[in-house]
């Protein structure tokens, strides 16, 4: 029955690792993204740049593309850049590194088609084989020329593939995490020209690229080349209609929740499917653990605060603010939102100097946009007048609990005073 179930089932809600095709019953609102990605694909063959702040649900969307034929005539394959063991030298991935695991996952891929596959060292696995294959991959691409090993193992792949009317994507997901290893020495800026050439001159291979918002900030020449041949595609909330699908679908005769706990669930959350399903999970073991049934406002709000209080996604995207000024600003927005009353870019700057935070009005709008772009704010226009507006109340709660404003301010007093010496 219903209440031995709840005090003993496990939540349905999935907060930690993607989403893949045998989880659909908690993915949602993606259809027509993933459509497109597909037509872009099947039709010309397109790069792909999929651009969204973390958490968003960018690796799921390309597990759901993962495997042969999702996207017709292709074999999609899935790389992460975080799935690497990295250097012992600082943070980043070696390009022999690279290389090497983008091979192993290409291999996967192919031995999951039922032939003998070829290994980067000239052997053949067997479709089953397990054991020797990331061996084959480093000994078949070595440090002396990583790229070039690879290329002539991508120009044997392909040239199969070819032979079963097949094209390859290959799907690298965290992609901006190849930043950071060119920026510490530990990768070659060479990588994302390496990467242009393949799709450039092999018609049988082209790529989607996953990863943040900033990447389009990334001016260096060795990335201009590389985007310059996408189409781009974001990933941000889900609409309100696929936001109200996975609160109350995964739960279907378990729980039931009222009209007001479905809007504020929403409310909280922003539609973010990852802060939604991790709510809905905190929810779902209160009801356990009391035997509820039915799931009212004051339940949602009991839950959110309990979520909110230490959440490391919050402290994640926190860091990613970058400055104290920054965050004060947040911090200003989240209190007055209390309120009701949201600040223009004027109100905001007035804020500032009246606790003493001397910033111009260039750097004011530079902190806003940032803000928006890590959609911790969005600006509301009311006619003639533009509001900024917290974004997510559930991270409102959280720096409730975490953030002290006092010594937020002098932290950001001190921020715009080193910034003036």
């Amino acid at each position: 029955d219903v209440a031995n179930y709840l005090t003993f089932g496990a939540s349905p809600y999935v907060c930690g690792t993607p989403i893949g095709p045998k989880q659909n019953d908690v993915f949602f609102g993606r259809e027509d993204l993933i459509a497109n990605i597909q037509r872009q694909i099947s039709t010309s063959g397109n790069v792909i740049l999929l651009e969204g702040n973390r958490r968003t649900g960018k690796s799921s969307i390309l597990k759901h593309l993962e495997g042969m034929n999702i996207i017709p005539g292709w074999l999609s394959v899935y790389y992460s850049f975080q799935g690497t063991e990295g250097s012992c030298k600082g943070v980043g991935v070696t390009t022999t590194e690279i290389f090497q695991e983008m091979a192993y996952c290409i291999v996967k891929a192919l031995q999951a088609l039922g032939a003998p596959t070829l290994l980067p060292n000239g052997s053949y696995a067997t479709p089953e084989q397990k054991l020797g294959l990331a061996k084959a991959c480093r000994e078949g691409i070595g440090d002396v020329a990583p790229f070039s090993d690879f290329r002539d193992f991508i120009e044997a792949i392909l040239h199969h593939l070819q032979e079963r009317e097949l094209g390859l994507v290959l799907m690298l997901d965290e992609f901006d995490k190849l930043q950071e290893g060119i920026a510490n020495g530990i990768t070659s800026p060479q990588v994302p020209e390496n990467l242009r050439f393949l799709v450039q001159n092999y018609p049988g291979l082209t790529a989607i690229l996953s990863g943040s918002r900033r990447l389009r900030h990334l001016r260096e020449d060795y990335w201009s080349v590389l985007f310059g041949l996408g189409v781009r595609f974001g990933v941000s909330a889900l609409r309100v209609d696929a936001a109200r699908r996975l609160i109350t679908e995964p739960v279907a005769g378990m729980l039931v929740y009222s009209p007001e706990a479905i809007s504020r669930c929403i409310e909280l959350t922003a539609c973010q499917p990852f802060l939604l399903q991790c709510l809905c999970s905190r929810i779902f073991d209160m009801a356990s653990e009391i035997k509820l049934h039915s799931i009212t406002l004051d339940v949602v709000n009991e839950a959110a605060n309990l979520f909110a209080r230490e959440n490391e996604h919050f402290a994640s995207l926190w860091k990613d603010i970058g400055s104290d000024r920054g965050r004060f600003i947040l911090t200003l927005c989240h209190q007055d939102s209390q309120e009701v009353e949201f600040f223009s870019l004027s109100g905001l700057q007035e804020q500032l100097y009246s606790w003493e935070i001397l910033t111009d009005v260039e750097t004011l709008i530079g902190d806003v946009e940032h803000l928006m772009e890590l959609e911790l704010i969005h600006l509301r226009k009311d006619g003639t007048k533009n509001w900024y507006v917290p974004a997510i109340p559930l991270m409102g709660i959280w720096i409730n609990h975490q953030q002290d404003i006092v010594a937020l301010k002098t932290r950001a007093q001190m921020e715009v005073e080193n910034q003036h010496e």
